[in-house]
């Protein structure tokens, strides 16, 4: 009976919009890749993270490389460096460079050393600073 009473009170389309309000947004999941390099020497920043729209409920990330000889190509992480419930920032350091191998160990020509940052956002966007 209460129940009724209040259908008559509120109307039905109030009561639609209260309901479709309520149903939570399915969560969806992004990957993004950054790309270093050429194509004799490269390194790669990945970041997946899933998100609803608005807020990000979780995200990793990794690196991978790869070279060419006489070329050099060093990950050396990924991190996390800050998080809010909207926004996840990354930091990816890498080296990239050229060598010779010696039987005593690698003799490096040269060599740079890169720290590149990102953002992930709860809406699905990204950004490489």
């Amino acid at each position: 009976m209460k129940i009724i009473g209040l259908i008559k009170r509120i109307g039905v389309a109030s009561l639609l919009v209260l309901f479709l309000v309520s149903i939570p947004a399915y969560a969806q999941t992004s990957r993004v890749e950054f790309k270093r390099g050429s194509v004799l020497m490269w390194t790669k920043d990945i970041i997946e993270w899933t998100y609803n729209g608005s807020t990000i409920s979780s995200s990793y990330a990794y690196q991978q490389k790869g070279y060419i000889f006489p070329n050099i190509a060093r990950v050396n992480g990924i991190f996390r460096i800050s998080t809010t419930s909207t926004m996840h920032r990354y930091r990816g350091d890498k080296t990239i460079g050229a060598g010779i191998v010696t039987p005593w160990g690698d003799v490096t020509v040269y060599e740079t050393d890169y720290s590149d940052y990102y953002r992930v956002y709860g809406s699905g966007s990204y950004l490489w600073e």
